[in-house]
């Protein structure tokens, strides 16, 4: 297809008397920075990929599956837009207004939401993996089943934001309306309890989480950042707060806190979560502990981390139909130990695509703090 230049969509549009036709348009790389005629256009399936959509207005637009890949819709109006199943990983959507917005399934790994509006947004199941969302405005947003891996949300408004897990078969499915809860609701094996902790103390929301298995009852306090209490039958502070999380399943409900109370705990949420990690690997067994799981903990607390790929990766990706160029930067945004074989791999993401690969594949820069690590791991995977 030929390029289209701005001023011949804009004529074509013009020309159509009403909300702009261009389902499945190829607009790629397109200068559409502060255009106020994209309001209810129908932008099914349209490839925005490298778009400037800066300031624009796409108000009620329907972007359905559509590429939005790297595309910058800074300060952009998206209220009531519709991008259901769309891709939009490594895009900048800073100060975005995405409020009422049905973002359902849509990837957003990568993603840049700095002080987005996200009122009332429904996020359900989408992947926001890796996205930065400091300071956004999640006011009754819909986050069920959404993947919240190493997203940033500090300072982010979370106030009767909806996260359902998948609930264990032996408790009571809640209720579709998730207006009759005041937080949040789910279970521990279809949420990470450390992830949501870790949610609630960016937000600096004050709540009490109301958790329960089949090894007992506990509440675990959260005020101000922080962890500061935490009960299970008759044990309280930091032994109550890694068994609960160190439970496989289990249902957890969150109220709302008036006032902080009385502290029994009092360590970095950053460091009980570590700490909680180092308990639940020593309590596996040898074979699911690998010798790799300090030097997993510490590439985790340094995440995301700037990489390069090898010859080996670039073959690897080729394979899988992904080009990527040597010089070209990646981000590692997880780290985990096979199953198969215990050498570490990361989750990557470079420009639009996220895969799986070998750390052994990866390189960093010689002034990380990992550098030295990792090159010991290259050539101890060499050997082997």
């Amino acid at each position: 297809m030929p390029e289209i230049t701005r001023k011949q969509l804009l004529m074509a549009v013009i020309s159509g008397r009403g909300p702009a036709y261009l389902r499945g348009v190829d607009l790629s790389n397109l200068d559409l920075s502060s255009a106020g005629w994209l309001a209810e256009a129908d932008l099914r399936n349209a490839d925005l990929s490298s778009a400037n959509l800066s300031r624009s207005n796409l108000r009620n637009a329907n972007l359905q599956q559509a590429n939005m890949q790297n595309c910058n819709m800074a300060i952009a109006n998206l209220e009531g837009a519709v991008l259901q199943s769309a891709r939009i990983n490594v895009a900048n959507l800073r100060a975005v207004n995405l409020a009422g917005a049905n973002l359902r399934e849509a990837t957003l790994v990568g993603t840049t939401l700095v002080k987005a509006n996200l009122k009332e947004a429904n996020l359900e199941s989408a992947d926001l993996e890796g996205a930065n969302l400091q300071g956004a405005n999640l006011w009754k947003a819909k986050l069920s089943q959404a993947n919240l891996r190493m997203t940033n949300l500090r300072g982010a408004n979370l106030s009767e934001a909806y996260l359902e897990g998948k609930l264990v078969d032996h408790y009571e499915t809640p209720p579709k309306n998730p207006s009759q809860y005041q937080g949040f609701v789910g279970s521990v094996g279809g949420i990470q309890l450390t992830d949501l902790i870790q949610i609630v103390c960016l937000s600096r929301s004050n709540l009490m989480f109301k958790i329960e298995s089949e090894s007992g009852c506990g509440t675990i306090h959260v005020g101000s950042g922080r962890v500061y209490h935490a009960q299970l039958d008759r044990l309280d502070g930091e032994d109550a707060l890694f068994k609960m999380l160190a439970w496989e399943g289990g249902r957890f409900e969150t109220v709302t806190l008036e006032e902080v109370g009385a502290s029994t705990i009092d360590k970095p949420v950053e460091n009980l979560i570590i700490e909680a990690m180092r308990r639940r690997d020593e309590s596996m067994p040898a074979f699911m502990r690998g010798k790799h799981g300090s030097m997993l903990r510490e590439i985790r607390r340094y995440l995301p981390i700037p990489a390069y790929p090898s010859r080996e990766l670039m073959k690897l990706t080729v394979a899988e139909g992904k080009n990527i160029r040597p010089t070209q930067e990646v981000q590692i945004i997880d780290a985990f130990a096979s199953t198969d074989t215990g050498e570490i791999l990361c989750s990557i993401v470079a420009e639009e695509d996220v895969f799986i690969a070998p750390l052994r594949f990866i390189r960093i820069k010689r002034n990380h703090p990992l550098f030295d690590l990792i090159v010991n791991y290259h050539k101890e995977m060499k050997k082997t």
